[in-house]
Protein backbone atom coordinates (compact mmCIF):
# COMPACT_ATOMS: atom_id res chain seq x y z
CA UNK A 1 0.00 0.00 0.00
CA UNK A 2 1.19 3.51 -0.79
CA UNK A 3 -0.13 6.43 1.25
CA UNK A 4 0.44 10.17 1.23
CA UNK A 5 1.56 12.00 4.37
CA UNK A 6 -1.99 13.31 4.78
CA UNK A 7 -3.39 9.76 4.71
CA UNK A 8 -4.74 9.44 1.17
CA UNK A 9 -4.23 5.93 -0.20
CA UNK A 10 -2.50 5.99 -3.58
CA UNK A 11 -2.24 2.30 -4.39
CA UNK A 12 -2.71 -1.16 -2.93
CA UNK A 13 -4.72 -2.74 -0.17
CA UNK A 14 -4.09 -4.14 3.29
CA UNK A 15 -6.52 -5.62 5.81
CA UNK A 16 -8.56 -3.04 7.71
CA UNK A 17 -6.95 -3.88 11.08
CA UNK A 18 -3.43 -3.21 9.74
CA UNK A 19 -4.64 -0.12 7.88
CA UNK A 20 -5.86 1.37 11.18
CA UNK A 21 -2.46 0.68 12.77
CA UNK A 22 -0.64 2.39 9.88
CA UNK A 23 -3.03 5.35 10.07
CA UNK A 24 -2.47 5.73 13.82
CA UNK A 25 1.32 5.63 13.30
CA UNK A 26 1.02 8.21 10.51
CA UNK A 27 -0.93 10.59 12.73
CA UNK A 28 1.54 10.27 15.62
CA UNK A 29 4.55 10.83 13.31
CA UNK A 30 3.08 13.34 10.85
CA UNK A 31 5.41 16.18 11.84
CA UNK A 32 8.43 13.88 11.57
CA UNK A 33 7.25 12.62 8.17
CA UNK A 34 6.92 16.16 6.84
CA UNK A 35 10.32 17.18 8.23
CA UNK A 36 11.94 14.06 6.78
CA UNK A 37 10.37 14.70 3.37
CA UNK A 38 11.57 18.32 3.44
CA UNK A 39 15.11 17.28 4.42
CA UNK A 40 15.28 14.64 1.70
CA UNK A 41 14.03 17.01 -1.00
CA UNK A 42 16.41 19.80 0.01
CA UNK A 43 19.53 17.96 1.20
CA UNK A 44 19.14 14.43 -0.16
CA UNK A 45 19.52 13.11 3.37
CA UNK A 46 17.27 10.27 4.53
CA UNK A 47 16.04 10.76 8.09
CA UNK A 48 14.81 7.60 9.79
CA UNK A 49 11.57 7.66 11.76
CA UNK A 50 10.96 5.24 14.60
CA UNK A 51 8.68 2.39 13.58
CA UNK A 52 6.15 0.41 15.55
CA UNK A 53 7.31 -1.46 18.63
Amino acid sequence: MSMTIDGRILDGNIPNKQKKIVEAWRVVHEDELRASWYTYNNDGEIVKIKGLE
